[in-house]
């Protein structure tokens, strides 16, 4: 805005001088649809923006639940073979138990009869 000579502000670039109102109502009714969509923008990069985003949370989510399913698998295959091989050793180790137990009643029946043909040695000398 231009200054006139004794400070004022000269308005009369902004306000036509000629009459014509209807101008000035365009330029504001322009300004205002302006403004209302320069906010519409704003708000439709918003939305979009607030989509992006969420579609890159669905992905990282599903790609989370991805690992997290894989690693429950990988949990589950090692804890079988963990189990089979503990069976197999537990097996193994009854097994043993049985053998040596087998042995031990051999050895018991064999001192059994020792003892018997010892008592039969000892009958016979008196």
């Amino acid at each position: 805005m231009a200054q006139t000579g004794d400070g004022a502000e000269d308005t009369s670039e902004l306000i036509p001088l000629d009459g014509d109102v209807d101008d000035l109502d365009v330029d504001i009714k322009s300004e205002a649809a302006f403004a209302r969509y320069k906010v519409e923008l704003a708000n439709k990069a918003m939305v979009e923006r607030e989509k992006e985003a969420d579609e890159a949370r669905k992905a990282f989510r599903e790609q989370e639940q991805a690992r997290l399913w894989e690693h429950k698998q990988e949990l589950h295959r090692k804890t079988g073979e963990e189990f089979g091989h503990t069976k197999q050793t537990v097996e193994e180790v009854r097994q043993a138990n049985r053998q040596k137990a087998v042995e031990y009643k051999q050895e018991l029946e064999l001192m059994r009869e020792t003892v018997r043909n010892q008592s039969e040695d000892w009958a016979q000398f008196g």
